[in-house]
């Protein structure tokens, strides 16, 4: 089945926080769905400041994906973007085949969710140990962790 939204704009991943600003700027219920920044197993605290540079055409921006972690988002932001009245999608990454089953798990247990965004960025993870280049780099290992979100998506609503 296919995702069906109400309305054709979307607020974009990560463009408007995890929804606790929005009060006065935006009314969430008339947007087709609203997309939370990515969402990682353990919190993130991004890259150090600064994160974004000025170039010849444009600007260079690299948050490091900060975000609370998946427990602290089932707990205290999910409630709130529940509430905002429009389709909610979570962006979400894992760095093992293990952290995206259990996102996948976790967010399909989870009520409110229309629907998930993964987030495929091709970029070098930092680890304590190594640097190392995600499996996202080729598409044929990318396909080998379909299965536990084909499973996941069938306890969702656009399903």
């Amino acid at each position: 089945m296919r995702l069906k939204l109400p309305r054709s704009v979307l607020a974009a991943s990560g463009s408007l926080g995890w929804g606790d600003t929005l009060e006065g700027l935006v009314e969430a219920h008339r947007l087709g769905g609203f997309i939370t920044p990515t969402l990682t197993l353990p919190p993130r605290e991004g890259n150090p400041m600064p994160r974004t540079a000025e170039a010849s055409a444009g600007f260079l921006h690299a948050n490091g994906l900060p975000n609370p972690g998946l427990e602290r988002f089932l707990d205290e932001h999910l409630p709130r973007l529940r509430a905002l009245g429009c389709p909610l999608i979570v962006s979400l990454l894992g760095t093992t085949a293990s952290e995206w089953a259990e996102l996948a798990k976790e967010l399909g247990r989870a009520r409110g969710i229309t629907a998930l965004e993964l987030n495929l960025t091709p970029f070098l993870f930092s680890t304590p140990c190594k640097r190392q280049r995600l499996f996202l780099r080729k598409p044929r290992c990318t396909g080998r962790y379909r299965r536990p979100f084909k499973a996941c998506a069938k306890s969702l609503p656009c399903h």
